[in-house]
This record gives structure tokens, C-alpha cells and sequence, in this order.
């Protein structure tokens, strides 16, 4: 279903993050299946460059119970970026995108944007349900580059994480 969903862009390259086990299964890396069917390049923290635009790209981060929190990782992951790039250990990005904790953030400085990215899997799932108290972001980030710089948007639809349906007993 997901190299269905991807092939539908009929991009010129395609690039896969692997994810953590819940999402990819313990034994099988149903990435690597999936980058195999697309042909696509597949790492655990790839660097992307689209015209003079890198995209450090990373499934995982650290997420936060307090809506002020969510913030926090995503600065932090830009920092370290500027220090690897200072060290001459990773290209020095313009966006920083990662996932992992359901729920969309961004934020940006002069010449950077970090953005942790919306979900695609629903809240009412064993593991949202027991792992998350707070709201869910399902949906898309479109980026654009050109110019030498770059613009997004985000297209959202909020979920409660742990939503159940109220039953009426008469």
C-alpha cells in the first residue's frame, strides 16, 4: 500500500527514511522492500540536496506531553546540525525534517526551517492509544524549491489521539 501511495507522485527520485520497528515490523525492514520496488535510495539519516536546498532527514525524535515542549527537539536537532557541519562530519542544512511523535511542528530562523512532520497513521491505533495523550496531526508537508530557497505548506487534519466512542447505557 505505501509503494502504491508513493509511485502515485511519479517522481524523478525517491528517497526513504527508515523508520523505528513498530511502524516497519521487528523482523522484516518493509522499507528496504519498498525502496527495492521503487527503485529508490534508502538510509537512516539521509542528506538531500535539491538545487542548493539540504534536507537532513531523520525518522526519530524526541517528543513532548506539554503542547510548549514541542518545540525543544527540533531546535536542538538544528544545532547539532550546525555543529556536525561545523566539524565537517554532515552537510549544513536548510530544513531539518523528522517524525516519529505524530504531531506537526515548525519552526524557523534566518535561512532554516525544522519541521517535525504530521502522521499518517491514525491515533486510534494500539500503540497511539497507549502511548499518546495528547492531539494527533495527520497529514501532508509539500515543499517547493526554487531560486535557491525554499517554501512549504502543511496540510493538516487534527485527531484525538486516544478518542473512544461514548457509549449510552440506558
Amino acid at each position: 500500500m505505501a509503494q502504491a501511495a508513493l509511485d502515485v507522485w511519479g517522481a524523478q527520485r525517491t528517497v526513504i527514511a527508515r523508520g523505528t520497528a513498530y511502524h516497519s515490523g521487528d523482523m522484516e525492514e518493509y522499507e528496504d522492500l519498498i525502496a527495492h520496488g521503487l527503485g529508490a535510495e534508502i538510509d537512516t539519516h539521509p542528506f538531500i540536496q535539491v538545487e542548493n536546498v539540504v534536507f537532513d532527514v531523520k525518522h526519530r525524535i524526541s517528543g513532548s506531553q506539554v503542547p510548549y515542549g514541542r518545540y525543544t527537539a527540533l531546535a536542538r536537532d538544528r544545532v547539532w546540525n550546525v555543529l556536525w557541519a561545523e566539524r565537517d562530519e554532515a552537510p549544513k542544512a536548510q530544513v531539518i525534517l523528522r517524525a516519529h511523535v505524530h504531531y506537526f511542528a515548525a519552526i524557523s530562523g534566518r535561512g532554516w526551517t525544522a519541521m517535525i512532520l504530521p502522521a499518517l497513521q491514525l491515533g486510534r491505533t494500539r500503540h497511539g492509544e497507549t502511548n499518546f495523550s495528547g492531539t494527533v496531526d495527520w497529514g501532508l508537508v509539500q515543499f517547493t524549491v526554487e531560486g535557491g530557497g525554499h517554501t512549504w505548506r502543511e496540510y493538516t487534519r487534527g485527531l484525538r489521539a486516544n478518542a473512544r466512542t461514548l457509549i449510552h447505557v440506558p
